[in-house]
């Protein structure tokens, strides 16, 4: 439902996404193709990520949102050995914002 919410809401300011815990299968792709801008969309909280999806959209959401402020990431239940891994990868992903403000706790 992520591709279709981000599509039809182009003026979409705030986003709080909560996922669940799934088995991953690879190759499937849950975000729209990239390089489309998300010009509106100024804050972001996503809670109980999957390790994987959760990357993955944080990686797409920085690269496109070119007004994001702060997107917050809730790591719970994450052993502290992935925690580190996943908070290591967001440190190198670049940021179409240069003032948004990443969170993780």
């Amino acid at each position: 439902m992520l591709p279709i919410i981000l599509e039809r809401c182009p003026n979409l300011k705030s986003l709080a996404v909560r996922t669940l815990y799934y088995e991953e299968k690879e190759g499937i792709h849950i975000l729209p193709e990239p390089g489309r801008v998300l010009a509106s969309l100024k804050y972001v909280k996503i809670e109980r990520p999957f390790k994987v999806v959760a990357v993955k959209l944080v990686r797409y959401l920085l690269e496109n949102s070119m007004n994001l402020k702060k997107l917050t990431l809730c790591l719970g239940g994450f052993k502290k050995d992935e925690e580190s891994v996943v908070v290591k990868e967001l440190l190198t992903i670049p940021r179409l914002s240069t003032s948004c403000q990443v969170d993780v706790l």
